[in-house]
């Protein structure tokens, strides 16, 4: 019987055996650990994702012409369509923060709070006090369209 320390050739087998599958066993946990860990990123990525996109609606149901606004909660506006690609502007006034309205006969958004006028493209066309400098025009939103669906970024409600 050839010994190391007193043990015997087939009890050294066996701890080599068991060692082996240790070492297999702890490379399987890490790799699923790796792959939890990269559906969590993946999930985490599509959550972003969606917390920060709604869907102003489909093309049927949300026309895409000068006078479409939307109101998605914590962001409104109005969309409209140039040179074939699609444009959103905020639907708050830049002077004091109220709601603007449209004024389809003349193409302009109006605030009702003190009557300053929006070109559809945002820039600033009139404000009745007279003032240093004109108002800042209406921040454009990021927009897109996939699909004939038109997709508005910004933070989402609940």
């Amino acid at each position: 019987m050839n010994s190391i320390r007193g043990m015997s050739e087939a009890t050294i087998k066996e701890m080599d055996n068991r060692g082996r599958v240790l070492i297999d066993h702890f490379f399987v946990r890490a790799l699923e650990l790796l792959l939890l860990t990269l559906a969590l990123l993946a999930l985490g990525a599509w959550l972003l994702l969606r917390m920060f996109t709604r869907t102003a609606g489909r093309g049927g149901t949300v026309r895409v012409d000068p006078d479409a606004a939307f109101d998605l909660g914590p962001v409104n506006g109005f969309v409209r369509r140039v040179s074939g690609r699609v444009q959103a502007v905020s639907g708050i006034c830049t002077h004091q923060g109220c709601r603007l309205d449209l004024s389809a006969a003349r193409d302009l958004l109006t605030c009702p709070c003190h009557g300053a006028t929006f070109a559809m493209d945002g820039a600033n066309v009139s404000h009745p006090r007279p003032m240093s400098s004109p108002l800042p025009a209406l921040p454009r939103l990021a927009v897109r369209e996939q699909n004939g669906e038109i997709q508005i970024y910004g933070p989402t409600s609940g």
